[in-house]
């Protein structure tokens, strides 16, 4: 029979590991959807560790112990430091839904940057259990580790996210696999965690889309006199004023080189109208050459009406006609769009639809709105 001091000090090992736990999630990523929930989810399983010092029965606790989710919830946060040095981890404990019939799975980390996105499934069942399933030694309709994973990845292809791939879908053990059931998870197409380091990239087995779907906002950030040098200016207008200090600081025009590199751009002929308006309407004269320059990069083509669940997305205040046609233009050509308007694939990412872009700091007009030259 175990001591009941070392019980308790066991149980002390756990709350203490619960509490770093907490500390990290609020320390490293208070943001990530997801980290306030999974936050509460391991003070309750600490609140349930702290109860069973009262407890007198030394074997039930014992096993209470051996089963804690804490396992999983460490896992969980550890894998976290470890492949957000690779990605960007957008979510925690997000649930997916298949388009064709509404089956949802439960994704433990999303890691979302501008070239790919990875779906990690946690697992910290042990190794017995994981081949028991594989063998059918198991209560009726429990689904094994293999089962689990076709359904990962059959809804990972039903979902087209950046750059219209598939997300990668990896598999994290916690403790050892048999290697007869990772082999059959790796042919499948999943990825092992414990491998993940080794790839030499996750990027390299697929092509970057080479089109690039230019939004007006970008157009008009291009050829801003803000972004070419005109940052030496007062302005009457406290937007100028912010984006000339965040242009002081943080210039766009690299960023944007940078994005257009090897690509091919085009826009949809309401973009190129729309930005031809703005030029007319607001542009100086530097801005106004720079434009027919910047458009002489540009092949134009025709409007699109799909998809048709960007088309007829309800307008807002976020959904502006002239940009659902700029994004379905983008969607239907497979080209990622470049855009200052995060503010639209929030909103659509409220109604389940991700949206393919590359984000930038926006850049207004400025040339006509000089004031008066400033020392900097």
């Amino acid at each position: 029979m175990e001591d009941p001091v070392n019980i308790e000090l066991l149980i002390e090992e756990k709350v203490n590991l619960a509490l770093e736990l907490i500390d990290k999630l609020e320390s490293n990523y208070s943001k990530v959807d997801g980290a306030i929930k999974t936050k509460r989810s391991i003070e309750k399983e600490m609140k349930f560790l702290q109860k069973l010092k009262s407890v007198n029965d030394i074997e039930s606790v014992r096993r209470q112990l051996h089963c804690t989710n804490l396992n999983f919830y460490s896992h969980l946060v550890n894998s976290l430091d470890r492949y957000s040095k690779y990605h960007k981890v957008s979510a925690i404990a997000q649930v997916k839904r298949r388009n064709s019939d509404d089956k949802a799975i439960r994704i433990d980390i999303v890691c979302d940057d501008s070239n790919e996105v990875l779906w990690i499934k946690i697992i910290a069942r042990n190794s017995e259990s994981i081949i028991d399933e594989v063998m059918g030694r198991c209560e009726y309709g429990c689904k094994d580790v293999l089962e689990v994973g076709e359904e990962y990845l059959d809804i990972a292809l039903d979902t087209e996210v950046n750059f219209f791939r598939p997300p990668k879908v990896i598999f994290d053990f916690l403790n050892p696999v048999d290697e007869s059931i990772e082999n059959e998870l790796e042919e499948n197409g999943i990825i092992l965690g414990r491998k993940y380091q080794a790839c030499e990239s996750l990027r390299d087995d697929q092509q970057v889309s080479k089109t690039l779907n230019v939004d007006v906002s970008t157009m008009l950030a291009y050829i801003s006199e803000l972004s070419n040098g005109g940052i030496n200016y007062k302005f009457d207008e406290q937007l100028l004023e912010d984006q000339v200090a965040v242009e002081r600081k943080e210039p766009i025009k690299p960023v944007l080189d940078k994005i257009f590199d090897g690509k091919k751009l085009i826009a949809c002929e309401t973009a190129v109208k729309s930005f031809d308006e703005i030029i007319k309407l607001l542009a100086g004269p530097n801005e106004t050459r720079r434009a027919e320059e910047f458009k002489s990069r540009i092949t134009v083509l025709t409007d699109v009406e799909h998809p048709e669940e960007i088309i007829n997305l309800d307008l807002s205040a976020q959904i502006k006609e002239r940009s659902r046609k700029i994004f379905a233009f983008g969607i239907f050509h497979k080209a990622v769009t470049a855009s200052s308007n995060c503010g639209f694939k929030r909103a659509a990412k409220m109604k389940n639809l991700d949206i393919p872009i590359i984000n930038h700091s926006a850049r207004a007009l400025s040339e006509l709105k000089q004031r008066e030259k400033i020392d900097t």
